[in-house]
């Protein structure tokens, strides 16, 4: 009774003496009166090989990580330091200067104060992007629709463009955070990115099962498909930043924390059509870890 019926890992040794993992199966069945025992040793020593070696890798990303995130840290605030001496002295010459300065002059410092503010934004997002996802408990739970008119407020979207919201958004109960900031960044992007001063942007959602997914869309210029794997990709931004101001961190952002939460992000446009940015996101949110990177 105590080793049939039930599958024992245990340690065994071959003809030459090597010592090896194995599992085994024991049962036991009564035949013409007489009690058989049968068992069935399996080497295990592969798959022990395996679950060592995910472990020492499972160890090595999580000091990866730790290590990426105090580069994040460490960079953001020493780079931080010379950049506003840049800007400060650069402001300064333009107010000594005023009455000497020509128009090409003074239009170099406005480009050399912009460049300056622009490596500022992308140490912010460099250190948010380490950050991200690293406190996954939602602070509380609030209304689909309510959440989406929030952002739209916060964005100030310009009065050329139309906001549309699914009306299944109602009878949503969902996170603030972290999908607050996903849908934050999804919205502001199909904004930024209008090749017009006008358009509409829509925010969708359908249940799928374990899953809700969301839809952000536009009616922008569209991307083309050999960009769509890019634009998730970090510093990554398809116009030159000097015609749209941006650190290209959104859509990273947007696809780390989605990623962590276990769902999956996609986009879904062609050049002149619009884009459609899709992320998946679980009902349950107890049963994320293990679904995603973590």
């Amino acid at each position: 009774g105590r080793i049939t019926g039930r599958l024992r890992e245990a340690r065994g040794t071959k003809k030459d003496g090597t010592r090896f993992p194995l599992e085994a199966a024991f049962s036991v069945s009564e035949i013409q009166g007489r009690t058989i025992y049968s068992g069935i040793i399996r080497d295990i020593s592969r798959r022990k090989d395996s679950e060592e070696r995910l472990d020492r890798l499972l160890v090595d990303l999580k000091l990866s990580n730790e290590d990426l995130e105090k580069f994040a840290y460490i960079a953001s605030h020493d780079l931080r330091s010379p950049l506003r001496a840049i800007d400060n002295l650069s402001s300064w010459l333009a107010e000594d200067l005023e009455e000497h300065l020509d128009a090409g002059s003074r239009d170099h410092i406005v480009k050399l104060r912009a460049r300056v503010k622009r490596m500022e934004n992308l140490l912010d997002s460099l250190l948010e992007f380490s950050r991200a996802g690293q406190k996954m408990d939602p602070s509380e739970m609030v209304n689909g629709y309510a959440l989406v008119e929030e952002i739209t407020n916060l964005l100030n979207v310009p009065d050329g463009f139309n906001m549309v919201f699914d009306k299944a958004l109602k009878d949503l109960e969902i996170p603030r955070m972290p999908l607050e900031q996903v849908l934050h960044n999804l919205v502001s992007n199909a904004i930024k990115h209008h090749d017009h001063d006008s358009g509409t942007v829509k925010v969708g959602v359908r249940d799928i099962g374990r899953f809700y997914e969301f839809t952000v869309s536009d009616d922008g210029p569209g991307i083309p498909e050999r960009y769509h794997r890019q634009v998730f990709e970090m510093f990554q931004t398809l116009r030159r930043r000097d015609e749209v101001e941006g650190s290209g961190m959104g859509l990273a952002l947007v696809k780390k924390i989605v990623h962590r939460m276990g769902g999956r992000t996609w986009l879904e446009s062609e050049e002149g059509q619009g884009a459609r940015f899709i992320f998946t996101w679980p009902k349950d949110m107890s049963a994320r870890r293990g679904a995603g990177l973590e």
